[in-house]
């Protein structure tokens, strides 16, 4: 199974790019260094969310 994956680095690509967040399906979305990830997220301003899928 090949999950997405988002990490600290995601959200800095996500920053550069000029995105307001970051959006992955809950319970199919790996998360690298969540604690990081979530920091990083709000020092940047940007939002991250898991959706349940339709």
């Amino acid at each position: 199974v090949d999950l997405p994956t988002i990490g600290p680095a995601t959200v800095r690509g996500a920053a550069r790019a000029g995105l307001a967040g970051l959006v992955g399906e809950a319970g199919r979305t790996l998360v690298l260094d969540r604690e990081g990830l979530v920091a990083l997220a709000d020092e940047l301003g940007l939002f991250v969310l898991g959706v349940e899928a339709p």
